[in-house]
């Protein structure tokens, strides 16, 4: 095994770990957000539609992430797009540095991904 095709399986994995480590923290906050929301809620039973986007928005990166883990093309796609919608569209400003830190590992996947580390 050659050094180039050592670095290729390593980047692999570092990113891999990156998604699935970005799966948990993002993760646990969608879990808060539905125990904030959903579950306890303060503001009464119904929802805002404005939370219910920002819900689906999140789980969807989430669900991405966690595809990303696994080098699933079309889920860090999702999860792209969604951590897009999420953090630039419903945090504003002060969520770029948050998608910022969540989007390496889908673009690797994206533009990298599978064929890079299984390439002989």
């Amino acid at each position: 095994m050659g050094a180039e095709m050592i670095t290729k399986v390593a980047t692999s994995w570092i990113f891999r770990l990156w998604a699935f480590f970005g799966f948990l923290v993002w993760g646990a906050f969608l879990v808060e957000h539905l125990k904030e929301w959903v579950f306890y809620p303060a503001s009464g039973p119904a929802l805002p539609q404005f939370v219910i986007w920002a819900l689906v928005l999140h789980s969807e990166m989430v669900l991405g992430l966690f595809g990303t883990a696994f080098q699933i093309r079309i889920m860090a796609a999702l999860a792209v797009i969604s951590a897009a919608g999420f953090f630039l569209g419903v945090i504003g400003v002060s969520g770029i540095g948050f998608f910022i830190i969540t989007i390496p590992p889908p673009i690797y996947v994206l533009f990298m991904g599978r064929k890079s580390a299984m390439k002989k």
